[in-house]
């Protein structure tokens, strides 16, 4: 039921006798269901028989904050007074993503709204306020909760026109088709495995006969891991036609495995239960396929190799399974990012294809020991990857808390640190994608703390972190280079031509500031006089700032440790502060080229050749360095399209408004 607290925002649905349902569920519920991930605290149903209604779909509105009544006129009393409100047309259902652009976009306008199809009003949006609730109430008696009516002269607010897709006219059969179809399209996932999305050929039409039965997703979870564990132990016989029938029956397991999910999200019955429940049956049938695999192949060949072998797979697959575990699946989905996704299709059931393919040419000791090895190697490139990946998060907190030391105290004290890191990550991402010479970042980080936290000083606060910032990088390639005096295997010609080639880049970047602001411009600049005002006030600030920076360049030995251990190396500390001064010596000389094409890669091969290291190793570790900036970009961008969400005005257009907000 509804939440004791105050709701941020109240959804009116209605729940009408002669509208179609859509896959077996009133639209009503789906149009909850696709608010599920909004900050929603109550959907009010307007039905005319409120039993009827728990009574059939009890478990669908289980995960939902709902109330309902009996009538139009009775909305009024169930609405909290100082809320906002959303009524939907109830003869149509919205689709999910344009339903959530909308709010989005009334939330930003703060006025009453109403969003236009085809030239009839399919919702309408109020504010919080004492007046949503009196629109609310002065329209119910007139069918805004029970049918549609055009917006005319006495809707005093601002209309939105909607895309021709956004909506489906569930009076017209061809938009209920239309509506099924997108929902059976939606059902295919990215984490699907490369070969297991063959799978959903034959998955989705079985899951659309099972809707139509009582059987529910874990019914169908249960099925998958007793024909799943029929299979393993069919296959463990020893036996050319029971290695092919075990195998077809864990097949068979990968279907029903895909059907569960797609019936819980057909007839809204997703749980985090039945997901747990899901996971650990697709454990168990990995345990036990793995477990009769050595078993078939001893009883056939009689091989003293295979249960050594087994047990080492079987400590694999473990061991693969905890780490997945544990850095992909506890956490949740947005957090994982495009690595995490890689390896989920990895971890699939795609090896079971792999496996019926081997038992048909009756080679299932290939795959004994392919697998043997590779399960190792995955749970250990996984950890890897994650120490890797997860190290630069201290750089991130470390620029963050420089960023904060960069700041006046008031933002400082006003701004939280995670919203510092996440504007951090958004800005580099945006720095490392563009040839704007790390300054489209800076305006980006601008623009999205204004959004969020505005306190007139975000513009000097970037500034000043910006130059804190290269004042940190010049301090630790100063350090730096003394530790490279005594481990570079150069002369003093070659250094000559490493600082000649430092200053040319210095002095030409000067020039380049010089040419488009002029010195003089500089001079005047208001954001040359907040920056002095800000030191002369801020001394110990400013100086904490710039260690904070320095430091966080220097943490990247850290991951220079990291790699250069992953790929099998043994070097000294002072070979790692070298090989992250120089490269940070390159990345302030080559700033201006995006995604740094080719320069990770060929500039530690560069590097590792002058400090005596293979030039093959250089390249391996440009490479990994490549892909973890790549992750944190992609993280990046997600950041920045959470926080910097722009009107969606290409599928929302406005129109002419006709009166003042009530």
């Amino acid at each position: 039921m509804a939440s004791s607290v105050a709701p941020r925002l109240q959804v009116v649905l209605s729940v009408v006798p002669d509208v179609p349902l859509v896959l077996g569920v009133p639209t009503a519920l789906r149009a909850a269901h696709a608010l599920v991930d909004v900050p929603v605290d109550r959907f009010i149903f307007v039905t005319g028989s409120i039993a009827a209604l728990t009574g059939r779909w009890n478990a669908q509105l289980r995960a939902l904050p709902w109330t309902a009544v009996s009538s139009p006129a009775a909305v009024g009393s169930a609405l909290a007074p100082t809320s906002a409100v959303l009524v939907l047309d109830p003869e149509g259902m919205p689709e999910a993503g344009e339903l959530r652009a909308f709010l989005g976009e009334c939330r930003r306008r703060a006025a009453p709204t109403a969003w236009l199809w085809s030239g009839r009003t399919v919702a309408v949006y109020y504010p919080a306020g004492r007046s949503a609730r009196r629109s609310v109430l002065g329209r119910s008696s007139q069918g805004v909760s029970g049918s549609p009516r055009p917006v005319d002269a006495d809707f005093h607010g601002e209309r939105l026109v909607a895309d021709v897709r956004a909506w489906y006219d569930l009076r017209d059969p061809k938009d209920v088709e239309r509506a099924e179809h997108d929902l059976v399209r939606s059902l295919r996932k990215d984490t699907d495995g490369y070969l297991a999305r063959l799978d959903r050929g034959i998955s989705i039409p079985v899951s659309l006969a099972l809707t139509r039965t009582a059987i529910t997703p874990n019914a169908v979870t249960a099925s998958s891991l007793l024909v799943g564990l029929l299979g393993a132990g069919v296959l463990a016989v020893p036996a050319y036609g029971a290695a092919i029938a075990g195998a077809l029956l864990l097949w068979c397991s990968c279907i029903l495995d895909g059907c569960d999910g797609e019936v819980a999200r057909l007839q809204l019955l997703s749980t985090p239960w039945g997901a747990r429940f899901d996971a650990v049956t697709d454990n168990v049938v990995h345990v036990a396929v793995f477990l009769a695999l050595p078993v078939h192949l001893h009883l056939s060949h009689a091989h003293a190799a295979v249960i050594p072998a087994g047990l080492v797979l079987i400590a694999g697959v473990l061991l693969s399974m905890a780490s997945v575990w544990w850095l992909i699946l506890r956490q949740p989905s947005p957090r994982r990012g495009p690595g995490a996704l890689l390896y989920e299709r990895i971890a699939s059931r795609d090896f079971i294809y792999v496996l019926l393919a081997l038992a048909v040419v009756h080679r299932l000791e290939w795959f004994l020991w392919a697998a043997a090895g590779g399960s190792h190697v995955f749970w250990l490139t996984l950890w890897a990857l994650a120490l890797i990946l997860g190290q630069e998060a201290v750089a991130h907190v470390l620029n963050a808390l420089g960023w904060k030391w960069a700041s006046d105290p008031r933002q400082a004290a006003a701004v939280p640190l995670r919203r510092l890191v996440a504007l951090r990550v958004a800005g580099d991402a945006i720095n490392y994608l563009t040839p704007s010479g790390t300054l489209a970042g800076e305006v980006g980080r601008t623009a999205m703390l204004k959004a969020s936290h505005a306190t007139g000083t975000e513009a000097t606060s970037v500034i000043v972190a910006k130059i804190a910032q290269t004042l940190g990088q010049a301090l630790f390639v100063a350090v730096g280079v003394l530790v490279c005096a005594r481990t570079l295997r150069v002369g003093l010609p070659m250094w000559t031509v490493i600082a000649g080639v430092l200053t040319a880049a210095l002095l030409g970047v000067l020039a380049i500031v010089a040419a488009r602001r002029g010195f003089a411009a500089w001079r005047l600049s208001p954001l040359r006089r907040s920056f002095a005002g800000f030191v002369r006030a801020h001394r110990g600030r400013f100086a904490a700032a710039t260690l904070l920076f320095a430091a966080a360049y220097a943490w990247g030995a850290v991951e220079a440790y990291l790699i250069c251990r992953s790929l099998g190396l043994r070097v000294s500390a002072s070979t790692i502060i070298s090989i992250e001064t120089l490269s940070a010596a390159v990345d302030g000389v080559l700033f201006m080229i995006p995604a740094k094409i080719g320069i990770q890669e060929g500039s530690k091969t560069a590097i590792f050749a002058a400090l005596g290291l293979a030039p093959s190793a250089g390249f391996a570790f440009g490479l990994l360095r490549h892909l973890r900036e790549l992750a944190w970009a992609a993280g990046g961008l997600v950041v920045c399209a959470i926080a910097w969400r722009p009107a969606p005005v290409g599928n929302i257009p406005e129109i002419a408004n006709t009166g003042a907000m009530s």
